[in-house]
């Protein structure tokens, strides 16, 4: 079907995001490094459902040892495209490419039920 890489990360949040004026860079997240769907699975959610556990695993991981968030690396335009469909307003952009993008680790405990 299609598969995540997850790793830990730190990443300073730049002052823009409201994050970035109360924490003290660099914090500790877990980072989304790559993630593909099959070809013959392309279209039919899996790479939503791959999204969801990226973030669902990251609000578990912040629960367990600590950290502020998803970190999304995406390969180009067309990836942070497909992020920003799913996620919408709660990513942040967190660097002067545009493709590292950050969702915090309160949005990823309400997708994931965690209080």
């Amino acid at each position: 079907m299609g598969f995540v890489t997850l790793t830990p990360t730190t990443i300073d949040i730049p002052d823009e995001c409201f994050a970035g004026r109360k924490l003290k860079s660099p914090v500790p997240a877990l980072l989304l490094a790559k993630m593909a769907v099959d070809i013959r699975y392309k279209g039919q959610g899996c790479g939503k459902l791959l999204f969801t556990y990226s973030i669902i695993t990251a609000a578990e991981i912040s629960d367990a040892v600590g950290g502020v968030g998803l970190v999304i690396d995406a390969k180009d335009q067309d990836a942070k495209a497909f992020y920003l469909d799913r996620a919408g307003d709660d990513l942040e952009i967190i660097d002067e490419t545009g493709l590292k993008l950050w969702l915090p680790i309160g949005v990823c405990n309400f997708i994931a039920g965690i209080a």
